[in-house]
């Protein structure tokens, strides 16, 4: 039964009518859009979320807010957050690290030295998303 005989043709379901009538007004072919190879990407800041690499220490670290707190040893891998950032006199480059106590559990977050900008000594290196 083509379209045009099933127009004609009256339902005795007043909704099979409305959809045959919707049905009637939709266009045929609608052009398609094509998807875009590769999506846009974001800004991080727009995405809402936090990201992370893990990093082994080139040295003893100690947070930056408080340098008689050891937060790795050289040969650790620490958990780093991004982003990075510069210390107010452009000194040292920033980021935040994710500890854990060994015996409490409680996390916290540190900021630490990654980068000195002086002697362009690299504090910590060999990134990666696995430990």
């Amino acid at each position: 039964m083509s379209d045009s005989t099933m127009m004609r043709t009256r339902v005795a379901s007043p909704l099979a009518n409305q959809l045959l009538t919707a049905r009637a007004k939709v266009p045929v072919s609608a052009p398609e859009k094509k998807p875009k190879l590769v999506p846009e990407a974001l800004p991080i800041r727009q995405h809402g979320c936090q990201h992370w690499a893990y990093a082994s220490a080139l040295r003893d670290i100690y947070s930056y807010d408080d340098p008689e707190r050891l937060v790795g040893r050289k040969g650790a891998r620490l958990l780093m957050e991004y982003p990075m950032k510069e210390d107010t006199k452009g000194k040292v480059v920033l980021m935040r690290c994710k500890t854990v106590d060994e015996t409490t559990g409680q996390m916290a977050y540190t900021w630490i030295v990654v980068y000195e900008t002086d002697n362009s000594e690299y504090c910590v290196g060999d990134f990666a998303f696995t430990p």
